[in-house]
This record gives C-alpha cells, structure tokens and sequence, in this order.
C-alpha cells in the first residue's frame, strides 16, 4: 500500500469518527487492525472495499465502523481467485441493505473456509448471479450453502440451481423456499 491508500483509509476513518457520537478509540482500533490486513489484499480489492465502506458510512456510521473492523479480515480469508466476485456481491448487499453485508461478511470465514477453490468460485459465481436477480434471496443461498453442498449432487448443482431461477420469476417466497432446500422441488 502506497501512502495514498493509506491516507484515502486514514480520511475514512476521520470522517467516521466526526459522525459517530460515541468512543472513537473504536474507530481507531478498527482502522490499525485493517490497515494490518490491508497490505495483504490486492490494490484493486481494496480499493472496492473503500468503495463499499462509503457506501456503508452513507446510510450508517456505527455499521460502517463495523465495516471497517471486519471486512479486511472477512476478504483475507477468501481465496484470492474469487475475491473480486465476493466483493461485487457485498457491493449489491452494501447497496440495498448494510445489516445484511455487515452478516456476510461476519458469515463467510466460517462458510467459506469448507470449500475447495474451484467449489468455493462456482458457488459464489452463482450468488452473485443470484444478487443481481434478488440480494435478499441470495442471502438465503449463501447461508445454505454448506447444506448445498451436502446435499445437492455436484454434477447435478447447475441444474438445480438455474431450476432455482426459474422461480424467481414466479414466486419470490417458493424461490426463498427453493434455495434454502426447504421445499420438495429443491430436494
């Protein structure tokens, strides 16, 4: 990280800090863990983050603290070949609901760490496909997705997913339904 980077980061955190009403300490112990974990990121993934991070400081500073505090760390963990995908998808959540981000980003180590690379690129290729369609009902996807995993055949997973989308255009409950293996037809 270039001192830019780390002065774009610095003016984030200086802009939460004359938001929040509360302990600024909290502010500055999220940025020094971030900015620990930063320099392990690729330039164009950071700079996504930040984008998101604004996003999020837009609607909410206390959830962009948040932000700030987990996110670094909640990227490091996902392979670096599927970072980008990841981030387009907490983009779409960071747009249209900060909670839900805020539990997928604290949600992904523990859900993301089960799966092989190739596993882990496919799935998030198709949640982020789903994203575009409906984030509430991706949400939905990625937290099934280790019983996804588990129970839907491989060789079968494409197929059972695009059956998926074409409840979308249906019924957004049945789809909800569908992709949290909560009905008959996803089993």
């Amino acid at each position: 990280m270039d001192e830019i980077e780390i002065n774009a980061w610095n003016d984030f955190a200086r802009d939460l800090k004359k938001r929040v009403r509360w302990d600024g300490e909290k502010i500055e112990w999220a940025l020094i863990s971030a900015l620990n974990v930063l320099p392990t990121l690729q330039e164009e993934e950071r700079a996504e983050l930040l984008k998101i991070g604004r996003v999020v400081a837009e609607r909410s500073s206390k959830l962009a603290v948040t932000f700030l505090r987990i996110a670094p760390q909640a990227i490091s963990v996902v392979d670096s070949s599927c970072r980008m995908t990841f981030l387009r998808w907490a983009a779409i959540f960071a747009s249209q609901s900060r909670e839900t981000l805020i539990d997928f980003l604290e949600k992904s180590p523990e859900i993301l760490r089960a799966f092989a690379k190739n596993e882990c690129a496919i799935f998030l290729h198709h949640g982020l496909h789903l994203a575009w369609q409906d984030w509430s009902l991706s949400f939905k996807y990625f937290l099934n997705l280790p019983r996804i995993r588990k129970e839907v055949p491989w060789e079968k997973f494409p197929l059972w997913f695009e059956q998926g989308l074409s409840l979308v255009r249906k019924s957004l409950p049945a789809a909800m339904a569908y992709y949290g293996l909560e009905s008959k037809h996803s089993q």
